[in-house]
């Protein structure tokens, strides 16, 4: 009886919770281009995560057809991925939700260098935000206080958050700065000063 209560109980949490294991999805728009049999086709990303992307394109691919993915990043790095057609979303599909039509790939083989350089850009995202406060250091080690300030920033979404910065970068109130905003596997976010 215990173990077949046991066994009900896990199969009831991996059914009550059909995102566990997703990857976060960084909505982002990179130029692309994939290959099909008629030729390449540039797009744009909707939004990457370590796993994969939906590229927006009425160029569709049959799901499960695997294909090269060129893909170049916000600060123009490029990366070159191998991935399979995870899903589709027809044009008609697609106006009658309200969405773009396109493809979501799922990344297939080994980590290469491209992969890996996608993951640290998902991990770890540049955030415009304005210095609203710039403070000492409340803390014991007498090296931080003498070398770092707390930073307060105010984010686009209207959040604040404070992070540390070194007394020589002379951050300022009114300052428009890049902040790095850092995703960690277990959901926690945390910034750093750039």
């Amino acid at each position: 009886m215990n173990d077949r209560g046991g066994f009900d109980r896990c199969i009831l949490a991996a059914v009550s919770n059909p995102y566990r294991g997703r990857e976060p999805r960084l909505v982002s728009r990179c130029r692309v281009e994939f290959d099909r049999p008629s030729g390449p086709v540039e797009a744009e990303t909707e939004d990457i995560s370590a796993r994969g992307m939906f590229i927006r394109t009425e160029a569709l691919l049959p799901v499960g057809e695997e294909t090269e993915i060129r893909l170049t990043l916000p600060d123009k790095t490029f990366l070159t991925l191998h991935a399979r057609v995870a899903h589709m979303l027809t044009p008609h599909a697609a106006r009658a939700l309200g969405r773009h039509p396109g493809l979501g790939f799922e990344l297939i083989g080994p980590d290469t260098p491209s992969r890996l350089m996608l993951r640290a850009h998902v991990d770890n995202v540049r955030v415009p935000a304005t210095v609203t406060a710039v403070a000492p250091l409340n803390i014991k080690s007498t090296r931080l206080v003498e070398e770092g300030l707390s930073v307060e920033v105010a984010l686009l979404d209207g959040r604040h958050v404070n992070v540390m910065a070194l007394k020589t970068t002379h951050p300022h109130v009114g300052d428009h700065v890049e902040i790095i905003e850092h995703r960690h596997h277990t959901g926690r976010i945390t910034y750093s000063w750039k």
